[in-house]
């Protein structure tokens, strides 16, 4: 009986081990690394006083929802520093879109998908956002920032998905860089002026995402799925009045820049065109869309 019990403990212990390495990734960094050392108290910041801590930016995590950020700070003495950010999401697409509007060349040398740039890494994994910045930047604080990066990606056990509002992009010239998922009004914007108010009865029940199709004249492909079709016309008809002023029936129209706009509703999405070069271009990203909602609908009935 005491054998099965010690089983019995050691599996609830490793369990929870387990549990605590893929949500409280922090716990896997040391106090020290290589001679660099804890600066101080580590420090929490939520939605109520990220501003106080990355103004810049805070909006953006902001918008897509986030429990806490675990911030830590390594010393080398002499000024030398790197700054350790987790941002805890509230689920991976939340991470993956939260990190889809970061800034650089996307490739995978950590978590799902990371960026690597002079003396930065961010990266995300499951529901987690990691930034590291080194300050200044050297070989050394390289060194050491890509052994943290290693030590928080190994942590996290699970890789978390993608949006799945994704998968309803067309394939075909898609510009992968160029994906920015979002579920809040204000990066309506994002590429192209749209408007300053919620045009498109944007909430947290509506999944939308911006990309780019093209090699030197890119045009912009907007996509959005609300709960249901009658959302989405509603949605349609409110962005026609606001900003499609000119539109009527009309699937595609000739802007005041000469480039070409469209807008559709295929059962609960809403997407449209903008800045495509000619009407043939507009059309057939249109018809891709609509081809591509139509034969996923197929497929999970």
């Amino acid at each position: 009986m005491k054998g099965i019990l010690g089983l019995s403990f050691l599996f609830i212990f490793l369990t929870q081990l387990y549990s605590q390495s893929i949500n409280d990734p922090a716990k896997a960094l040391p106090d020290s690394i290589d001679g660099w050392k804890k600066l101080g108290e580590d420090r929490l910041f939520n939605d109520t006083n990220l501003y106080d801590y990355i103004d810049g930016a805070a909006e953006l995590y902001i918008s897509f929802g986030f429990s806490k950020v675990f911030n830590r700070i390594y010393s080398a003495g002499s000024g030398k520093e790197i700054v350790v950010d987790i941002f805890y999401m509230n689920t991976s697409r939340d991470a993956f879109g939260a990190f889809s509007f970061s800034v650089g060349k996307t490739g995978n040398d950590f978590g799902v998908q990371s960026q690597i740039s002079p003396g930065a890494i961010v990266f995300w994994k499951n529901n987690f956002v990691v930034s590291i910045v080194e300050n200044p930047e050297t070989e050394e604080s390289k060194k050491i920032g890509h052994k943290i990066a290693h030590a928080i990606d190994e942590a996290i056990k699970e890789k978390g998905s993608y949006p799945e509002i994704l998968k309803y992009l067309p394939a075909e010239n898609l510009d992968v860089q160029s994906i920015r998922y979002f579920r809040h009004y204000v990066w309506l914007n994002t590429y192209t002026f749209l408007s300053s108010e919620n045009i498109l009865n944007i909430n947290q029940n509506v999944h939308g995402v911006f990309a780019k199709y093209g090699d030197k004249s890119k045009l912009i492909l907007m996509l959005i799925k609300y709960p249901g079709n009658q959302e989405a016309v509603i949605a349609k008809e409110k962005f026609r009045v606001n900003y499609y002023k000119g539109l009527k029936t009309k699937e595609v129209i000739k802007a005041k820049d000469g480039k070409y706009n469209a807008l559709n509703v295929e059962k609960n999405f809403l997407y449209a065109v903008f800045s495509a070069a000619n009407e043939s271009d507009a059309k057939t990203i249109m018809n891709r869309v609509k081809e591509t909602i139509n034969r996923f609908d197929q497929q999970n009935k």
